[in-house]
């Protein structure tokens, strides 16, 4: 067609596969792509990659046959590399199959190296957030970005001034305190004979007790200002479970849900969307024998990421950390580690790193609670609201 522009730009590029991208890609003769390719991924994206690991699902020659009778140009051919049948050729195909359906991920990783070799680069990585509280964007920076993501100079003046929330008092000690990061964490369950696996069918009630005391404790220090909140959660069944449990009638009145949505949501429904008050609630909670069904979706770094990164003030943790404490150990013995991709291992062993001494601060019964100091995560107890086996 005779349509055409000077430029296109396209957001959230890296949840698009390239077959979608292609499109305004071509109808510019410059094209602005942003997005992060280390958050969600194009729509079925996992399923393409188990399709094309193992090539006897690649039927090369029909392949080829299709793209020809489509008029496929020899130029493009040697682009995609369809030059010969030889034995290396499905392993080159499935490459070039990824490459292209993950274009932006794939344009990014190209960029990234032109960079370090100090060559031209057609791309950019922005490192300066002006969103999340400094103490949120560390988790974020040190376990997904090696660090290099940084707080812009006045938003960290201006998280020090503002302070939007406080807890009544609680049966969870500790609840207010000055940290961004909160974990009110639940005993795991191969750590304590006592305990029964919490989760059932993706929710997990226990979880949904602890967040009705935080609501019911919620306070802003300037009742004048509107505040927004949400919970998230990486399963649409505690999601569903929470809207129907618990209503807005425990919030403040100044502190209200994002954009007329509902009170929970799931993490993949929120990407993009933030809130000043976001409590995550993690569900998992079981003695599963491998670690992609023990740990489910709190596995997916991609995915861990987004929800790390939706809060502006604070963010309130709710699960187990010692399940991922005790899968990261396992998961560094040679024979386990190929359960999880490179890239979400290494994302729980970083993970784990950042948060454990804190946990290990949060068990020392040697030091008084009101004496502890937590360093970046300030983790509490939620025993109180745990049922224990006495059989």
């Amino acid at each position: 067609n005779d349509i055409s522009f000077d430029v296109s730009i396209m957001e959230e590029s890296a949840k698009a596969s390239g077959l979608e991208l292609i499109g305004p890609m071509m109808i510019a003769n410059k094209r602005i792509l942003i997005g992060d390719h280390k958050q969600l991924p194009a729509f079925n994206e996992n399923a393409i990659k188990r399709i094309i690991s193992d090539g006897k699902n690649i039927d090369s020659l029909f392949l080829i046959s299709l793209l020809e009778d489509m008029g496929l140009s020899s130029g493009i051919k040697n682009t995609l590399n369809f030059r010969s049948l030889d034995s290396n050729y499905d392993e080159s195909l499935t490459r070039n199959i990824y490459k292209y359906f993950s274009l932006f991920e794939s344009l990014s990783e190209t960029a990234k190296k032109l960079s370090l070799r100090n060559q031209n680069s057609f791309g950019e990585t922005l490192n300066i957030q002006h969103r999340m509280h400094p103490e949120i964007c560390d988790i974020v920076s040190n376990t997904v970005y090696e660090d290099k993501l940084k707080t812009n100079k006045d938003h960290i003046e201006h998280c020090k001034t503002t302070i939007p929330f406080y807890f009544e008092k609680s049966d969870l000690i500790d609840l207010n305190c000055d940290k961004a990061v909160l974990w009110i964490d639940i005993s795991d369950k191969q750590s304590r004979t006592d305990l029964a696996a919490l989760e059932k069918d993706y929710t997990n009630n226990t979880e949904i007790q602890i967040i009705k005391e935080v609501l019911s404790r919620l306070r802003c220090y300037d009742s004048s200002k509107k505040y927004s909140i949400s919970i998230l959660s990486p399963y649409q069944n505690q999601v569903n479970l929470i809207n129907k449990t618990i209503g807005n009638e425990l919030l403040p009145k100044n502190v209200n849900t994002t954009e007329k949505r509902k009170l929970a949501c799931t993490i993949d429904s929120f990407q993009g969307n933030e809130a000043d008050l976001i409590i995550v609630s993690l569900v998992r909670h079981n003695g599963n024998a491998r670690i992609r069904s023990a740990l489910g979706f709190l596995s997916d770094m991609r995915r861990m990421n987004v929800m790390l990164s939706r809060a502006v003030y604070k963010m309130v943790i709710i699960g187990s950390f010692g399940l991922f404490s005790r899968w990261q150990e396992i998961n560094l013995q040679a024979d386990t580690r190929s359960d999880l991709s490179p890239m979400d291992s290494e994302f729980l062993n970083n993970f784990v790193k950042f948060c454990r001494p804190d946990f290990e601060m949060m068990k020392d019964t040697s030091v008084d609670n009101q004496t502890k100091k937590y360093a970046k995560v300030e983790f509490i107890s939620s025993e109180k609201f745990l049922e224990v086996d006495n059989d």
